[in-house]
C-alpha cells in the first residue's frame, strides 16, 4: 500500500522562524539556517538542534563585536558544541543569544555549526527560532539588524515525537481516513436549525420568505436590540431593512417583545415564532430578545448569505430556548502578542452571534501591559512595547519573535471605554485581568523605569511609592515561562497601593462607559517555587508576622487584594491557584475564600488534578471550568509539525471541544498530554465526583486563547474557528444523550451519531458562513482522509458538506478543479493533489500523494 503524506506548500511555514520584519538579509552574505535534529538524541527527554552560519561574503569573517539574538520556545540548555569559540545562552524567557569569543574566525565560503541540546522537546515549526537579529557594538551604542533564519522542514519521526513515551499518532491522510470513517451526510431538515442547538424546536407547516423588505418592530425598551439586528441584516444580506411598516407594501415583519412571564427565572430565555408573513421574538429581558435575534440571523440560509441575496426562505417553526450555563466565557490573551481594538470588536461580534456572554481580557503579563492607567504612564509607555535591550534594563526585551524594533501596543482609556460599550450593547460582560503576584515582569520593569526617573529628579518618596520589588532579593527561581525576575514583593505596601490605583482607574473607566466593574480577575497563577525566599524584606516581615510562612505568601496576597475589591463591591476571580494553599508539600483547597466572592477558574484536568474543579465546588467555591484538554484554543489542532500552536496539554480540535462533559470530566478526559490512553475505571476510581448540591456552584465554562504563538490577529481567528462553535454548543446547549453525571464509560454508538449531526451542522452551514460573517473570518478546514488500495485513491472528509477537489501534479488546485463525487475513486498517480473545500470555496491545506 502506498502512503499519502501531508506536505507543506506554503513557503511561509518553512520560514516561520524568521523575523517578522524580514526585509533585510542580516549581515550581507552571512546565511543562517536551523534544523531540529532529534528529540531522541539523549537518554533523557531532550531536543538536539543545530544552527549553521555560512560565510558567503567573499572574505573571512573575523568580527567579534556581533551578537546573534532570537526567540525560541524556552528550554534550559543542557550543553552546546561549536566549531568556533562562541558563548550561547538563554538570557531570559524565550530570548537567546550567541556571541563570539576571542579567536573567532569563519573563512570565506565555509560554514560553522552550533549544535545544542535542551530539556524536553520541540516538535513543531512554531518551536523554531523566530524574530532573529544581529546586534553590533559600535562605539557606545548597539546597532541592530533583523535577519532571516531558514528553517529546515520537520520530516523524520524523531523530529515530531516527544522522546520515547509519545503515544499521540503522527497525523497523515491515512490516519485521517480512518478517523473520518462512518461520517454521513444527513438532510438539513434533520439538523437542528442553529448552533447552539435550541432546547426545543417545533416545525410548522410552510415557509417564510424574508424579503425584499424586512421591518423590525420593537418598543423603545428594545431599541438597542432592534438597531443591532437591523445593522446585521444590512451588513450581511441584500434585504431592505427598516423599523417602520410602510403603507404601500407588505414587508416581512419581525416583532421584538418583552414578556415578563416568559422564561421564569431564566433571564436569557427566549421564544421565537416564525410564521409565513411575520415572526415574533419574545423574552422576559432584553438579553433574551437579543439571543432570539441571533437565532433569526442563524436561520438565514448560508447559500443565500454567500450570494447576499434580497430574499431568504426559512421554515415556519417555534423555538423555545435558554442556556445550560449562565457563564459562557472566552478568554483572550492580548499581552504576549497585542491584538488591536478593531480585531477585538470583530471577535466580540462573533462571540455574540454564538451566544457567548463573557469576554475575559488578559491585559497584563510578563511580556506586556495593555491597558492605559493615566496615573502610571510607564505601564504602557514602557510595559506596552518590546525591543532590543538588556535583561537588566527597565524595559522589555523581545519575546515570541517580536524582533529588535519597538513593537507592541495598548488600549488607551478611550479605546477601552469604546470596547466596554461595544460589548455591553451585545450583552457581553468584559472581565479585565491584572495578573499578579507572578507574571508581573512588564509591571515591574515599568515601575523600575518610573523609579529611576523620579530618583533622577531627587524625589525619592514618589519614586518608592509604586516600586514593586525588593531590590535586595536574591531568590533563585524559574517561572513556567522561564523568567527569574517576574514576581512582585507581596509584603510591600507599595504593591497594594499600586493595585488599588489600577483598580480605581478601571472602576472609573467602566463608569465612563455607563457600567459597573463587576469582577476583576486577579490572575494569580504560576508563582514559581522559591519566590521570596531570598528577600530580606520578606524575611523581616515573616519575623514580625509569625502566623505566615513563605509558602503561603501567595494566599496572603489574595487576601489583601480581596479586601480592596470588597471596598469597591467587586467580585474577584483568579486561576485555580488563588483558591489553594500549600500544606505538607502539596496544594489543598483553601477554605478561607470559599463562599462566593472569589471565583477560581480551573484549567488543570491532568496530572492527578482531574477532580480539582469538583473538589472546589463541593467546598462551596463558585467555579468556572476552563479545562486545558478541551478548552485551550491555542493548543494546536494536531501533532502535524506545520500546524501552529502549543501542545503542553495535548492537542485540541473542534471534536475535542465538543466532546467535553462539564459535570463529569472523567468521562471525556481519556488521554493524557502525550496521547497515552487513561484507564478511566482505575485511575479515576478514587477521585472526587461533583456532588448534587454543588452543581449550582458550576457557574459555567470558559474557553482560553493564549497568545504566545499568535503572530498576527488572523491567527487568533484560525485558532478559535471552528473550535468556538463547538464550545458554544457545550456551554449553551442541553446535556447530550451520551453524557453521564456518574459513569466514566461512553455509549460509543450514540456518541458517533450525535457527532455526525453536529459535524453536518459544521460542514453544511456553520463553517461556510464564517466566510462572510462580519466580512469574513479566517478559519481552519481539516484536510481530507485518503486510503490507497489496489492503486485506487479513496477519500473522505471530516465534516459532511465539504467536498474534495483534485488536480494532477503541476496543475493548480483551485475552486475550479474537479470534485471527487461521493463513492468515486481515483487511479493512483504520483503527485496527485487533494484538498477539502467548503461552500464558500475556502479549502484545507493541500495534501499530495507520494
Amino acid at each position: 500500500m502506498k502512503s499519502a503524506f501531508l506536505v507543506t506548500l506554503s513557503i511561509a511555514l518553512l520560514t516561520l522562524g524568521a523575523c517578522r520584519n524580514n526585509n533585510n538579509s542580516g549581515i550581507q552574505g552571512i546565511e543562517v539556517s536551523w534544523e531540529l535534529i532529534s528529540n531522541q538524541a539523549d537518554s533523557v527527554p531532550a531536543a538536539l538542534a543545530k544552527f549553521t552560519f555560512t560565510n558567503k561574503t567573499g572574505k573571512d569573517w573575523i568580527d567579534t563585536t556581533w551578537a546573534f539574538y532570537f526567540n525560541q520556545s524556552p528550554r534550559n540548555i543542557i550543553r552546546y558544541e561549536c566549531d568556533q569559540p562562541v558563548t550561547f545562552k538563554r538570557i531570559s524567557g524565550d530570548w537567546y543569544c550567541i556571541k563570539p569569543r576571542k579567536g573567532f574566525t569563519l573563512k570565506a565560503g565555509q560554514s560553522l555549526s552550533l549544535e545544542y541540546l535542551v530539556e524536553a522537546w520541540w516538535i513543531k515549526i512554531s518551536d523554531a527560532p523566530a524574530g532573529a537579529y544581529w546586534a553590533f557594538q559600535r562605539s557606545d551604542q548597539s546597532v541592530v539588524q533583523p535577519t532571516v533564519v531558514k528553517i529546515a522542514p520537520f520530516q523524520r519521526p524523531e523530529q515530531f515525537s516527544r522522546f520515547k513515551n509519545d503515544r499521540e499518532p503522527i497525523p497523515n491522510a491515512e490516519y485521517d481516513f480512518e478517523k473520518y470513517e462512518g461520517m454521513e451526510v444527513i438532510p438539513m431538515s434533520k439538523i437542528p436549525p442553529v448552533v447552539p442547538f435550541p432546547v426545543s424546536v417545533t416545525q410548522k407547516a410552510g415557509f417564510a420568505m424574508l424579503g425584499p423588505q424586512v421591518v423590525i418592530n420593537a418598543s423603545d425598551a428594545l431599541k438597542n436590540e432592534k438597531e443591532l439586528l437591523m445593522q446585521w441584516l444590512r451588513l450581511h444580506t441584500g434585504l431592505k431593512v427598516d423599523d417602520q411598516i410602510p403603507t404601500s407594501r407588505q414587508p416581512y415583519v419581525i416583532h421584538l417583545r418583552l414578556d415578563k412571564g416568559l422564561g421564569r427565572d431564566k433571564e436569557e430565555a427566549y421564544k421565537l415564532t416564525v410564521k409565513e408573513r411575520e415572526a415574533f421574538i419574545e423574552a422576559s429581558s432584553a438579553k433574551g430578545v437579543f439571543y432570539g435575534c441571533q437565532t433569526v440571523q442563524g436561520l438565514l440560509p448560508v447559500d443565500s448569505l454567500l450570494r447576499k441575496t434580497s430574499s431568504y426562505r426559512i421554515p415556519c417553526l417555534e423555538i423555545e430556548d435558554y442556556p445550560r450555563f449562565a457563564y459562557r466565557g472566552m478568554h483572550i490573551d492580548v499581552t504576549r502578542n497585542f491584538i488591536p481594538l478593531d480585531n477585538i470588536l470583530k471577535i466580540i461580534d462573533l462571540l455574540s452571534f454564538y451566544k457567548i456572554n463573557v469576554l475575559h481580557l488578559h491585559l497584563t503579563d510578563d511580556e506586556g501591559w495593555r491597558i492605559e492607567i493615566p496615573a502610571l504612564p510607564e505601564l504602557t509607555n514602557i510595559g506596552g512595547f518590546r525591543g532590543h535591550t538588556s535583561k537588566e534594563a527597565p524595559s522589555l526585551h523581545p519575546s515570541y519573535g517580536s524582533g529588535p524594533n519597538r513593537v507592541g501596543g495598548f488600549y488607551s482609556r478611550n479605546d477601552f471605554i469604546k470596547l466596554l460599550k461595544y460589548a455591553s450593547q451585545r450583552h457581553i460582560l468584559v472581565i479585565p485581568e491584572i495578573n499578579m503576584p507572578g507574571h508581573s515582569r512588564a509591571a515591574i520593569k515599568a515601575m523600575e523605569a518610573r523609579y529611576i526617573r523620579l530618583m533622577k529628579q531627587g524625589n525619592a518618596t514618589a519614586a518608592e511609592a509604586f516600586r514593586l520589588i525588593d531590590p535586595s532579593d536574591t531568590s533563585h527561581y524559574q517561572s513556567a515561562q522561564y523568567y527569574d525576575d517576574n514576581v512582585v514583593c507581596v509584603v510591600k505596601e507599595e504593591v497594594y497601593h499600586f493595585m488599588e490605583t489600577v483598580i480605581k482607574e478601571l472602576v472609573d473607566q467602566y463608569a465612563a462607559a455607563g457600567l459597573k466593574l463587576e469582577m476583576l480577575h486577579l490572575g494569580g497563577d504560576e508563582v514559581p517555587h522559591n519566590a521570596w525566599k531570598g528577600s530580606p524584606l520578606v524575611a523581616q516581615w515573616l519575623q514580625e508576622h509569625p502566623e505566615y510562612k513563605v509558602e503561603n505568601l501567595h494566599a496572603y496576597y489574595v487576601e489583601r487584594i480581596m479586601k480592596i475589591l470588597r471596598k469597591y463591591n467587586i467580585r474577584g476571580g483568579g486561576w485555580e491557584e488563588v483558591a489553594l494553599k500549600k500544606e505538607n508539600g502539596r496544594f489543598e483547597v483553601n477554605p478561607a475564600f470559599a463562599g462566593g466572592d472569589l471565583v477560581p477558574y480551573v484549567w488543570n484536568n491532568l496530572w492527578g488534578s482531574q477532580d480539582l474543579a469538583y473538589r472546589l465546588a463541593n467546598r462551596n467555591y463558585p467555579v468556572v471550568l476552563s479545562h486545558v484538554t478541551s478548552l485551550y484554543f491555542d493548543l494546536s489542532y494536531s501533532k502535524s509539525p506545520e500546524e501552529p500552536g502549543l501542545y503542553w496539554g495535548g492537542f485540541v480540535d473542534e471534536y475535542k471541544t465538543w466532546f467535553y462533559n462539564s459535570v463529569n470530566v472523567f468521562q471525556t478526559t481519556r488521554k493524557d498530554e502525550l496521547g497515552r490512553e487513561i484507564k478511566v475505571e482505575v485511575e479515576y476510581q478514587n477521585m472526587e465526583r461533583l456532588k448534587p448540591h454543588a452543581l449550582k456552584n458550576i457557574l459555567g465554562l470558559q474557553a482560553q486563547l493564549w497568545g504566545e504563538t499568535i503572530i498576527n490577529p488572523t491567527l487568533a481567528e484560525y485558532y478559535m474557528l471552528p473550535k468556538l462553535i463547538s464550545f458554544a454548543q457545550v456551554a449553551w446547549g442541553t446535556m447530550r444523550r451520551w453524557e453521564s453525571v456518574q459513569n466514566t464509560s461512553v455509549n460509543e454508538k450514540v456518541l458517533k451519531e450525535d457527532w455526525n449531526v453536529f459535524a453536518n451542522a459544521l460542514g453544511q452551514r456553520e463553517v461556510p458562513r464564517l466566510a462572510v460573517l462580519q466580512k469574513g473570518f479566517r478559519y481552519r478546514i481539516p484536510t481530507p482522509g485518503v486510503k490507497i488500495e489496489n492503486k485506487r485513491v479513496h477519500v473522505n472528509v471530516s465534516w459532511p458538506g465539504l467536498v474534495v477537489r483534485y488536480a494532477s501534479a503541476g496543475q493548480l488546485l483551485s475552486s475550479r478543479s474537479p470534485i471527487l463525487a461521493p463513492g468515486e475513486h481515483l487511479p493512483w498517480e504520483q503527485g496527485l493533489q487533494l484538498a477539502a473545500f467548503d461552500k464558500a470555496n475556502n479549502h484545507s491545506k493541500i495534501i499530495v500523494i507520494e
